[in-house]
């Protein structure tokens, strides 16, 4: 069994008990939803984007995608909703587990959603500095 230093304080590591293995279950399963769910949300912010360019500006044609995005926002929120109690769970009790591969998957998964969020928010950025322009509030 390993040993962690914290503050002043020597902790044990100790292995996941069951209901702590289910607990980084379910949380990595909720992880990968929202990855699912932010990715739904760049490619359609991307076809978004080219349909805006290809009508020159009109967003008449962008409407139903605008809602579709608004949707999947509500399941992303949602779904961290959900999780909220179960991830301040986790953090209380990681750092005195001993590292699992799921674990391990788990911090993966994190990160691919950290990339995907900064995808989002940049195709995001490009629709709304077009979307100004098209309308005359600034360039693009």
């Amino acid at each position: 069994m390993g040993k962690r230093i914290q503050g002043n304080i020597a902790m044990s590591l100790h292995i996941a008990s069951a209901s702590e293995q289910a607990l980084v279950e379910d949380i990595f399963n909720s992880f990968c939803t929202q990855h699912a769910l932010y990715l739904k949300l760049v490619e359609l912010v991307q076809k978004t984007l080219s349909k805006v360019i290809l009508s020159r500006g009109d967003i008449s044609p962008i409407l139903v995608s605008l809602a579709r995005k608004q949707e999947i926002l509500l399941a992303v929120e949602t779904e961290r909703n959900r999780m909220a109690p179960s991830i301040q769970e986790y953090a209380l009790i990681k750092s005195t587990l001993q590292p699992t591969q799921r674990m391990r998957e788990f911090d993966a998964k994190l990160s691919e959603i950290e990339i995907v969020i900064r995808q989002f928010l940049e195709i995001e950025g490009q629709l709304k500095r077009y979307l100004d322009c098209a309308a005359g509030k600034g360039t693009a």
